[in-house]
């Protein structure tokens, strides 16, 4: 699960996770609240022509300021919450696997990544060169990742779920490299319709190859090209951004996500909804009234979010509501 991601489970605060606790406590919430907006709008990774052969990710080194400086919130000051010397994440890794997987990439805001022009857009998955387990007080950096991604996705047609259909799977198969031990994904998203490229880290420790199902979820951030768009989730309603899910499967067990604790339903009267509380751990699909006007909570991957601060998430008046809840007809 993604560094800018994890948190959303928890509401407002943190709930009982104490890494998620330690985010609020140093201020650092903007990776929860804005947590698809870790990007950098000016990238322009494009393949082929900017994506050179020997160092494929020159422009996102560029744009970014250098090799040794923090990625994972895209050396931007607002996510500094990604940061390792900040947040121990490299805590709370996912089991994963050496070999052939294949990757879910689910978005909640489309972007074209075919070819427009020369323009090629692609996701590009690299992973840590070296094990992270001495790695608990240094940020992840372009340096520690192995030269070359792992795994490439670059479409030639429009015509697929990340591209046109937002919350639906798009499909990467892809070759985990035999490693051990504790390592972080870095992905790439580097659209093709604009410069903008997003980024998340992913802290992972390799398990022995028994037939296994793991799920990474990544998630990348509000556009900066695009801010003053609606209804994209994170990139999301309101705010353009993007949600990325990634689930690496190779054969047969399925690792149990881990789950809040949320309200349970009661029985009500036809038509007759709860009023909104800031701050309940509302679970997906509750129903509520706010404003006199009703709202359902949107399933997962944005349930976290009903949970939020209210000048950010509450129904039909926060900034971002739309990112959480649905409006109904009462």
């Amino acid at each position: 699960m993604s560094r800018q991601y994890y948190c959303t489970q928890y509401g407002w605060g943190g709930g009982n996770d104490e890494l998620c606790q330690s985010i609020y406590n140093q201020g650092l919430y903007s990776l929860v609240t804005d947590w698809s907006g870790v990007s950098q709008g000016a990238a322009a990774g494009f393949y082929p022509n900017n994506y050179p052969e020997d160092n494929p990710a020159e422009y996102h080194i560029n744009v970014m300021g250098g090799e040794n400086v923090p990625i994972c919130g895209a050396n931007r000051g607002m996510y500094d919450g990604a940061r390792q010397t900040k947040v121990n994440w490299l805590s709370n890794p996912t089991p994963i696997q050496s070999g052939d997987t294949s990757f879910a990439y689910t978005v909640t805001a489309a972007h074209k990544t075919a070819p427009l022009g020369s323009n090629q857009g692609y996701v590009d998955f690299y992973i840590t060169e070296n094990s992270r387990e001495n790695a608990q007080d240094s940020d992840l950096t372009f340096a520690d990742l192995e030269l070359k991604p792992f795994c490439t996705w670059r479409p030639e047609i429009v015509e697929t779920p990340i591209q046109r259909n937002m919350g639906v799977d798009q499909i990467i198969d892809c070759t985990i490299p035999n490693k051990s031990g504790l390592h972080t994904i870095f992905t790439i998203w580097q659209r093709s319709d604009s410069s903008e490229a997003f980024y998340s880290c992913s802290d992972v420790v390799f398990e022995e190859n028994e037939a296994t199902t793991a799920q990474v979820e990544t998630s990348t951030g509000v556009s900066t090209t695009e801010s003053a768009e609606t209804t994209t989730a994170q990139t999301t309603v309101t705010t353009c951004s993007q949600t990325t899910t990634v689930e690496s499967t190779t054969e047969s067990t399925t690792a149990t996500p881990t789950t809040t604790e949320s309200v349970s339903t009661t029985t009500l009267s036809p038509g007759t909804y709860p009023q909104y509380v800031e701050g309940t751990n509302y679970s997906a699909n509750f129903k509520v009234t706010n404003v006199e006007r009703c709202f359902e909570c949107k399933p997962h991957p944005y349930t976290g979010w009903c949970a939020g601060a209210a000048w950010a998430y509450a129904p039909g008046t926060g900034t971002y509501w739309t990112d959480a809840w649905k409006e109904f007809t009462c």
